[in-house]
């Protein structure tokens, strides 16, 4: 009788045979449970599974020797293999595998097969088994468990796609999305550039481990439009063949946490989704907000999605695409290193104005057909421009295309005639006018007003400032200069110092810029009240830990309701070294920051500085760039750096001097009050105002105080005058005119 040996091969074979047989909760080594091993060690994925089985290294580098020999008899490729294992193990493995390892015992069927091997090996004059020998005799001859994964000798496989699929490949026991069959119904958006990240993502997801892809970027760049366009690009007819034999589906995380009630119920369908990634080799899953799954489904002894991910990560089995943004990277994957290490990095950058023109073009055609509108190319080109300008704490091409959305639905709603049934048949047509609407309604900002028209704001200020012609026109100069600034300078729309005494009008001149430039309110800013250097906690919000740490502070809050506008900052002199820097910031990058660390963009403002200095005849015009002229003493120079400091004088764009109120400018200022107060009086009560010449005098002498100002000058009319005529309108016995008079030193009122 001859004695057949079994070599190292066949040792290591039947070693992974008989665990798995143990692990899958099989009493007994069945042929399929052999079919597997053999599978295993020519696909390469056994070293682990055996030396857990406890093959020795010798055995485990002969099984790596037949891995070729094998391959060459099923005469299968790579994908073709990886499918057939996986299909093998998912039979063999139905339910939950059993993780407890048990002695077990060949079937008569595989008893059957080692005979038949031991056979053929006698007729061929061979003394010793390999493992080749077990899987010749299981492809010619096999057995009734795995007869089902083969015909005629030949492997039976699933058919390669040639074409993507518009069912789903397999059941994930949740709803998914397959963007691969949505590309071939041409119900994606046509994705445009980008070529350089796709290209990126083909090449991470064809790694043979690790084969996960996480994309970062900020909110808006188009992160799930990269994972569409290669979607897009698997069903091109030209894709190579290694891409289009992959199928993208998208899951939602919250839909493995939704609906569970009991214990496990979510573990257990996040482990049906990841079996069933597992079994296709081609499959690719994509999980949009990935940050999510870092704490979904934690709680009392329950484990997190992210932990129970872990595994199939770092598998050769597995391949996923997760997208996340900038902050929410940071704050909840960057500290999970174990997580992280699982994953390469894209960045997702924000497209230029340029690509994002073409991307918002081609949107803009999906746009037309839905609203029945046409967009013309001037309104694709505005839309980026202004976005791109004047919209904050947002991405191209997000903004502009949300422009674009809004102007349309705008004018598809304006065709409507409320009461009348028939509704225009021409297709309205968006221009710049109809995006700047847009942008003016949703985010309050008006694009006229970040051109700087000097001629608006002379006739605003001429016709409410009184003395105070020099610094109109200074005023209305530097503007002029800032709206011919080169296109490529960073900062706020400009900076300019206010200088002169208390009470001269700076705060009210600011107001009126504001008001002709924005039409809104003045953000004023007292940095008196910024002595100290803590107390820019007060300007930009508490730090992280201290109380208020969760609100902004007053300097973002008026950013956060005004996209645009006017901040003055008054007594610049009195603020804290501190606060002073901080502004510089602002003043030379237009960014500032905020104490959690974001940023807000500050080139739609405009800065307006006061300092209580007087100081004759200071005018500084900073031009532009080159050829800087400056009109200004090196004694006044002195004086104004002693009050507001030097490095204020080389970030500002002017410096405007306010000169002290003489006499003529009060009764200036007194004529136009009472020429208002009698308009109002007529426009309200149909009551004629006469005011005698002894009366005007009176009030002139009684209300000038040079030394309180204006504020002190109306206050003290409004007390000796307006309040006795409106008590007087109150009476019963009031007439259609009131006459106003002195008598024995005092204003008296007649009817």
């Amino acid at each position: 009788m001859t004695t057949i040996l079994q070599d190292e091969s066949l040792r290591t074979t039947v070693a992974l045979a008989s665990a798995e047989a143990s692990v899958s909760g099989s009493d007994t080594v069945l042929p399929a449970h052999v079919f597997l091993a053999l599978l295993k060690i020519i696909d390469g994925v056994f070293q682990e599974d055996a030396r857990r089985a406890g093959v020795s290294g010798e055995g485990i580098a002969a099984a790596e020797g037949i891995a070729s020999e094998g391959r060459a008899l099923l005469g299968l490729s790579e994908e073709q293999l990886t499918t057939l294992r996986r299909t093998v193990r998912r039979t063999v493995r139905p339910g939950e595998s059993s993780r407890v390892m048990r002695p077990v015992q060949y079937s008569l069927s595989v008893t059957g097969v080692f005979d038949e091997a031991a056979r053929r090996a006698i007729a061929e004059s061979r003394t010793e088994l390999s493992a080749i020998d077990l899987l010749r005799v299981l492809v010619l001859h096999p057995p009734r468990d795995i007869a089902m994964f083969l015909s005629g000798g030949e492997p039976v496989l699933q058919p390669r796609r040639e074409a993507i699929p518009t069912r789903m490949p397999v059941d994930f026991g949740l709803p998914v999305r397959n963007l691969t069959a949505l590309a071939r119904e041409r119900r994606l958006a046509p994705v445009v550039g980008r070529r350089k990240e796709l290209k990126a993502l083909a090449r991470y997801l064809q790694r043979t481990t690790k084969r996960n892809v996480m994309l970062i970027g900020e909110a808006g760049v188009g992160k799930t439009a990269v994972v569409e366009g290669l979607a897009q690009l698997l069903t091109a007819q030209d894709a190579p063949e290694f891409l289009r034999s992959m199928c993208i589906v998208q899951v939602e995380v919250g839909d493995l946490v939704s609906g569970t009630r009991h214990r496990g119920d979510m573990e257990e369908r996040l482990r049906r989704l990841l079996d069933a990634a597992s079994t296709d080799p081609n499959l690719v899953l994509f999980l949009d907000e990935i940050h999510l799954v870092m704490r979904a489904g934690a709680g009392d002894g329950a484990l997190d999605v992210a932990n129970l991910l872990k595994p199939s990560l770092a598998s050769s089995e597995f391949r996923c695409i997760g997208a996340t943004t900038v902050e929410e990277f940071e704050r909840h994957i960057r500290g999970d290193a174990a997580f992280l290490r699982r994953f390469q990095i894209l960045r997702i950058g924000e497209p230029s104005e340029q690509d994002s023109v073409e991307m918002c073009r081609t949107w803009a055609r999906r746009i037309e057909d839905v609203q029945q509108v046409v967009i013309e190319q001037e309104a694709i080109e505005a839309a980026v421009a202004l976005s791109a300008r004047l919209i904050r704490n947002r991405s191209l091409p997000d903004k502009a295309i949300d422009l674009l959305e809004n102007a349309a639905a705008a004018a598809r709603i304006s065709s409507l005639s409320f009461g009348v049934t028939t509704l225009t048949k021409e297709h309205p047509r968006i221009g710049r006018r109809e995006i700047e609407a847009a942008l003016h309604e949703q985010h309050g900002v008006s694009p006229a007003a970040a051109t700087l028209d000097s001629g608006i704001v002379t006739k605003a200020l001429q016709a409410a400032i009184v003395g105070q012609d020099a610094a109109v026109a200074a005023i209305s100069r530097v503007v002029g200069t800032l709206r011919h600034r080169p296109s490529g300078r960073v900062g706020p729309l400009g900076v300019l110092l206010f200088t002169g005494a208390d009470h001269v009008g700076k705060t009210f001149t600011a107001e009126l810029l504001s008001d002709a430039l924005f039409g809104r309110p003045v953000g004023r800013f007292q940095l008196g009240a910024f002595s100290d250097r803590h107390d820019i906690s007060r300007l930009i919000g508490a730090a992280p830990g201290f109380i208020g740490h969760d609100r902004s502070g007053t300097l973002f809050q008026f950013t956060e309701r005004n996209p645009q506008g006017l901040i003055l900052l008054s007594s610049w002199n009195k603020a804290d070294p501190v606060v002073q820097d901080y502004f510089f910031q602002i003043f030379e990058t237009g960014e500032g920051t905020d104490s959690r660390g974001r940023r807000t963009d500050f080139r739609p403002y405009l800065f307006v500085i006061t300092v209580d200095v007087i100081s004759r005849g200071i005018l500084v015009d900073r031009a532009i760039g080159f050829g800087a002229k400056e009109q200004i003493t090196l004694e006044e120079s002195e004086v104004l750096a002693a009050h507001a400091g030097r490095d204020i004088l080389c970030r500002v764009d002017g410096v405007i001097p306010f000169r002290t109120l003489t006499e003529l400018d009060y009764r200036e200022l007194l004529t136009r009050r009472l020429e208002a107060l009698a308009q109002e009086l007529r426009a309200r009560a149909a009551i004629a105002l006469r005011i005698s010449d002894a009366a005007l005098e009176h009030l002139f002498r009684a209300c000038v105080d040079e030394r309180k100002g204006p504020r002190s000058f109306f206050g003290e009319l409004d007390r000796l005058l307006v309040a006795p005529i409106y008590a007087q309108l109150q009476a019963s016995n009031a007439s259609n005119r009131i006459h106003v008079d002195v008598a024995e030193g005092d204003l008296v009122f007649a009817g």
